[in-house]
């Protein structure tokens, strides 16, 4: 082996090793941002499930549905509002979310499966307790899914919406 032949070798090993530690970073700042965005959702979805568990507990005529309705909007306007803020950044957090929207939408059980047909065109904001109502007699786990998957498909169908007006 020449001189040059050995030179060439090591500047490939090199070149293979900055490569793989670039994909090993790039890999470790997208496990960063799924954090992140699932921390962001999680957070959304468990103050949808206490405001479910307390629409559930109390009598519907004990609550006061103007202070309930606005109290609920702004929880629910403010998370997506952080939601779409991360979504909007990058083509990452796209694909993660689309990912994360099939594997939950598999995890549902049949009869979950038909509450979220009924309610999946419904709006997160407006609609809630109408939300609430379909899936009341649903497993928690299957609850917490679908309320997961309503944030998901509104942070969606919002990006798209404001993608469009902008393109206007």
């Amino acid at each position: 082996m020449t001189l040059d032949e050995a030179f060439l070798k090591i500047r490939a090993n090199i070149g293979d090793s900055v490569a793989q530690n670039y994909f090993t970073k790039q890999i470790q700042k997208n496990i960063e941002k799924s954090k992140e965005l699932g921390i962001k959702i999680d957070t959304l979805s468990m103050s949808l499930q206490m405001e479910f568990s307390r629409i559930q507990g109390t009598m519907l005529h004990q609550l006061k549905t103007k202070s309930t309705g606005r109290s609920l909007k702004d929880i629910i306007m403010n998370g997506l509002d952080t939601i779409l803020e991360i979504y909007g950044q990058d083509e990452f957090y796209k694909d993660f979310l689309m990912e994360l929207l099939g594997e939950l939408i598999e995890c549902l059980t049949s009869k979950a499966i038909q509450s979220y047909l009924l309610i999946k065109e419904l709006n997160l904001i407006h609609d809630y307790n109408q939300i609430v109502s379909s899936i009341q007699d649903l497993e928690y786990q299957d609850v917490i899914r679908i309320l997961k998957i309503l944030i998901i498909s509104s942070t969606i169908r919002r990006h798209e919406r404001r993608t469009f007006i902008r393109g206007c």
